[in-house]
């Protein structure tokens, strides 16, 4: 019996042992939890932005259109997000072209530096609205829909006799096709 439990508690801790291993070596470990005020306060600047690009192996570089500046300088309505690529050393690696996040980055005017623990998140109605709220700016209105009257003015117009005569030609022809076939029904 006690060779049996011997047994079990060696296996019980070559599994463990064995758990331990496969986990990563060194896991980013802080504290990604952070309130939209205390993101805030730990970043230069912050801004809400769709993804337009991503590209990079070991150091990710984001695209973004920046839709709104919560906080600090952004000289451009595009700018340059860096990462690590990896989600160890804390890389932000979630954002895909196309959606739309909350960034909260060091740096100002055009390039920037974020990662995993500043606080991003996928920008949704309720975070927006928290954050707006906390840093006292709100988003701009969105841009009026493509389907909106707008003024475009009149087009060029072409002269009257210019846009009659491909009607007033065929008309013509027409006439004089019915009066042959008259004359050749007559004979």
């Amino acid at each position: 019996m006690r060779h049996v439990l011997a047994a079990l508690a060696a296996l019980v801790i070559a599994l463990l042992g064995v758990a331990g291993l496969a986990a990563p070596a060194s896991a980013c470990s802080c504290a990604s939890d952070l309130t939209p005020r205390q993101a805030l306060k730990n970043a230069d600047a912050a801004f809400l932005g769709t993804v337009v690009e991503r590209t990079g192996t070991g150091q990710l570089a984001y695209t973004i259109d920046v839709d709104a500046v919560y906080q600090g300088t952004v000289d451009a309505p595009e700018v340059t997000v860096s990462t690590s690529a990896s989600e160890a050393a804390c890389g932000l690696t979630e954002p895909q072209p196309g959606s739309q996040w909350i960034f909260f980055v060091n740096g100002s005017g055009q390039e920037f530096r974020t990662h995993l623990c500043k606080g991003n998140d996928i920008a949704t109605e309720d975070l927006i609205a928290t954050v707006e709220r906390v840093s006292g700016r709100s988003a701009p209105p969105p841009e009026p829909e493509a389907l909106a009257y707008q003024d475009r003015g009149l087009p060029e117009t072409e002269p009257l006799a210019r846009l009659l005569a491909p009607g007033a030609g065929i008309m013509i022809l027409g006439l004089l096709g019915l009066i042959g076939v008259r004359r050749l029904g007559r004979h």
